[in-house]
């Protein structure tokens, strides 16, 4: 008779199944307005406590399956099924990490390129970066040619500038707005 084993192995792993949900609704109760976490360096804060509640919710399964049904192909599923997930979950957070850590654009730098040329006031796009810093900040730098001289239409220039970058997810924008008629050195200008 395995059954004290197995009830045994059961118990500790609705155990572990419990102390996520608790932990999930512990954490809803702290998350920042936005939905977003606090800490820009941490990806995917609830993923692991996910996966060890998808590996407890199988072993009980299995468990349940093969002591109940008899059926002894129900362990060795699981454990297939567990280490799929696993595999699964560690490529997605490897896709994610090597995209911030060769700064992957997260935006086609295309199509804002071509928005930002659109926009009255805009002559040129000189310099256009955006990366990811984290998974949760997305930046942006943007230097523009502008035949606008006067204060407050840069200020509006920039206001729609940073509205479009928003619109593109864009977290945080550093914009630089040129003056068409100064001549500029060409030893200040950033070119690759």
């Amino acid at each position: 008779m395995g059954w004290p084993h197995e009830a045994e192995h059961l118990v500790g792993q609705f155990s572990q199944f419990s102390d996520y949900v608790g932990r999930t609704n512990r954490d809803r109760q702290h998350d920042v307005p936005n939905g977003r976490h606090s800490d820009i360096c941490e990806t995917r804060p609830d993923h692991r406590p996910r996966g060890d509640a998808g590996g407890s919710v199988a072993v009980i399964v299995s468990t349940i399956a093969g002591a109940v049904f008899d059926l002894p192909v129900a362990d060795p599923a699981a454990a297939v099924l567990i280490g799929a997930l696993v595999l699964w979950s560690a490529g997605t957070v490897l896709w994610e990490s090597t995209s911030i850590l060769l700064q992957r654009s997260p935006t086609s730098s295309v199509d804002l390129r071509e928005r930002l040329a659109e926009i009255d006031g805009v002559d040129t796009v000189e310099d256009l970066h955006v990366w990811q810093v984290g998974s949760q900040l997305t930046v942006g730098t943007v230097r523009v040619v502008s035949d606008s001289s006067d204060v407050d239409s840069r200020r509006v220039l920039q206001q729609q500038i940073h509205d479009l970058f928003a619109e593109h997810g864009i977290d945080h924008a550093i914009v630089e707005i040129l003056d068409s008629r100064d001549q500029l050195n060409t030893d200040d200008r950033h070119t690759h």
